[in-house]
């Protein structure tokens, strides 16, 4: 009888909300795939395996399973769910743009996960999503035995965009990372909020000049170079990040035109120090500052 165990914390760091989607391949049926969504992949992967209770009943009877890879990043557990679906579900989704959804109706349902996997991360709709990849098993090491090809064939990061992050290694070794990248996040954030707090000096946003007030989280972004003391309106950095973005995709036939704009970047460079920031970045570590400040939580020994 699998044994009980008691839900950790969303994540390794109590100050954000983790969530992914994971595939999963049989080590019974090495074919066969299954597409799930969690806020601990570590876990999730005991209970499908019979270790401690509450696995999917889909998966018991071809058990053990191997995490091969999940996508992270998701805002809230809605977000995922419908990223989970739209996998599960790719000639079926909406939200996927494609020519021929036959390509999808394959009997091989492990190269099937992968194809819609690189379809949607490259889509325009997920595309401009915050979200990452970790890799358990490497791709190239997948043999999709029907037809004697590794799974690159299917799924080559090489060919992902560079706002996704692709880390490999086993879960411990992404916990230990993930829990190293939100600390990082945490130490900036508090400095430069202790820093911008020490005095009753006003402090301005250096795109518009106007006033900030850092006690109103959500009003500002702070660059992630720990060396960078610059601050920005959240809505003036979009629009910064928003219009480079418009001018290097226009043409002498498609000249640029605000119009154009995308509602939220994805990217962009820090205008006073040019650090390359992800706009997920910043959002996540806006939500943690805000988390952190209110809590009156100490950084302590990091």
């Amino acid at each position: 009888m699998a044994e009980k165990e008691n839900h950790p914390e969303t994540s390794d760091s109590k100050y954000e909300e983790f969530y992914c989607c994971y595939l999963l391949r049989s080590l019974k049926y090495k074919q066969t795939s299954y597409i799930g969504s969690t806020n601990d992949p570590k876990r999730r992967l005991r209970q499908h395996n019979g270790e401690i209770a509450s696995g999917a009943k889909k998966t018991t009877n071809k058990r053990p399973w191997e995490m091969i890879l999940f996508v992270y990043g998701f805002p809230n557990h809605v977000a995922a769910l419908q990223f989970e679906w739209s996998w599960q579900n790719p000639s079926k989704t909406r939200r996927l743009h494609l020519k021929d959804r036959q390509e999808f109706h394959d009997d091989n349902k492990l190269s099937t996960s992968f194809k819609a996997l690189s379809k949607m991360l490259k889509d325009k709709f997920w595309s401009r999503w915050p979200l990452h990849l970790h890799i358990l098993i490497p791709i190239e090491s997948i043999i999709i035995q029907q037809m004697k090809i590794d799974a690159t064939k299917f799924f080559d990061i090489k060919n992902l965009s560079k706002n996704i992050r692709v880390t490999n290694g086993n879960l411990d070794d992404f916990n230990n990372y993930h829990k190293g990248f939100i600390r990082k996040i945490i130490r900036n954030e508090y400095l430069k909020f202790l820093d911008h707090t020490k005095n009753d000096l006003p402090y301005y946003c250096n795109l518009c000049l106007e006033n900030i007030n850092f006690n109103n989280h959500k009003d500002y972004l702070n660059c992630l170079n720990m060396n960078c003391n610059m601050s920005y309106h959240i809505t003036c950095l979009a629009k910064k990040f928003t219009k480079i973005e418009a001018l290097e995709n226009s043409t002498f036939n498609e000249p640029y035109n605000e119009l154009n704009e995308e509602i939220l970047p994805i990217n962009g460079k820090c205008p006073n120090c040019n650090t390359f920031l992800l706009w997920g970045d910043l959002i996540q570590a806006m939500m943690i500052r805000e988390k952190y400040i209110q809590d009156d939580l100490i950084l302590l020994n990091e």
